[in-house]
């Protein structure tokens, strides 16, 4: 979805499970956010990030919760992100994995080296992401990101394979429209040419016609003339 909303931009990084490597030459030094986006990059993608290499910390991270991770999650990676300047943390629980009481969706954003929860977005179903720009909310027990202007939701990939589809099928309706068109010109075009060419022909005949009329008129005139001089 964060692809897809930043499209058209080729300075946003978006990952998912991807190595991130937080010091040079210590391979253990290594963390595997579910989702995170840094803004100011190369958007293309590559085996793992190197903070040595991008200078980059990510902007923003999301942990999807589950049985195994969830202590790891809500306890030991938020230290972790503060000290590295992740400047928003965001936890989802689509299956109400933790012991703790948290709640589905739970997003922090960085203050100073201590983390606050982000805001409430204005319909109060979901949450600002400062970082994104974006509503983040859980619908249908989806994580889904929202336009905050304009309260569009960002089409997730399903969504965005549908749309293309509908596009092309629309441009291919229109590519064929505009052949039928054509073809039908070419027609037309086809019968004037051939309405000039019988219209040239019934011309030509007619000026033929005309021209045998005055040369017999003359011819009679000859004769007439002849007689005349005859009889006298």
């Amino acid at each position: 979805m964060v692809r897809a909303r930043f499209a058209g931009r080729a300075d946003v990084f978006a990952a998912s499970e991807l190595g991130f490597y937080f010091e040079r030459g210590n391979r253990k030094a290594l963390v595997v956010p579910d989702a995170f986006v840094v803004f100011g990059v190369d958007a293309n993608p590559d085996l793992s990030y190197k903070l040595w290499e991008h200078r980059r910390v990510p902007d923003f991270v999301l942990e999807v919760v589950s049985r195994r991770t969830w202590r790891k999650d809500v306890h030991d990676k938020p230290g972790l992100y503060a000290d590295l300047g992740v400047r928003e943390y965001w936890l989802f629980d689509p299956y109400r994995t933790r012991r703790d009481g948290g709640a589905v969706l739970e997003g922090r954003q960085l203050a100073g080296r201590d983390w606050v929860p982000v805001a409430t977005c204005a319909t109060g179903d979901g949450f600002v992401s400062a970082v994104l720009d974006l509503d983040i909310l859980v619908a249908r027990g989806e994580l889904r990101l929202r336009d905050r202007k304009t309260g569009e939701i960002v089409p997730n990939l399903t969504e965005s394979i549908d749309r293309n589809k509908q596009s092309n099928k629309r441009a291919d309706e229109q590519a064929t429209r505009a052949d039928e068109q054509a073809a039908r010109a070419d027609e037309q075009a086809a019968r004037a040419d051939e309405e000039a060419g019988k219209s040239g022909l019934e011309a030509l005949r007619a000026d033929r016609e005309a021209a045998r009329a005055e040369a017999a008129e003359r011819r009679l005139a000859e004769l007439e003339a002849q007689l005349a001089k005859q009889q006298r």
